[in-house]
């Protein structure tokens, strides 16, 4: 298995994102959100893995930020010149 990555940004403040994926099961998320002019890693009020492929995260208050999924995605072969994921800047 090989592991692969994906960000969600989330532009338009929100108590509520939805993320769809292409992992199997469940992804390991980091949410980053913007506070006073600084992106922070903070831990939502819920991260719900709502169907296969799909994550809801909520807040108490709406915020805007990036989401960073990590998991192993259905159908992909590695190869070792293969990338699926552009690499990202968080």
């Amino acid at each position: 298995m090989d592991l692969k990555s994906l960000n969600f940004t989330q532009g338009a403040p929100s108590t509520t994102w939805t993320v769809t994926h292409g992992f199997v099961g469940k992804p390991e998320v980091d949410v980053m959100v913007t506070v006073d002019g600084k992106v922070q890693k903070i831990y939502p009020k819920t991260i719900i893995h709502s169907a296969d492929g799909v994550l809801t995260i909520s807040f108490s208050e709406p915020v805007t930020g990036s989401v960073r999924l990590v998991g192993v995605i259905a159908g992909v072969r590695s190869h070792s010149t293969m990338s699926y994921f552009e690499p990202d800047n968080v």
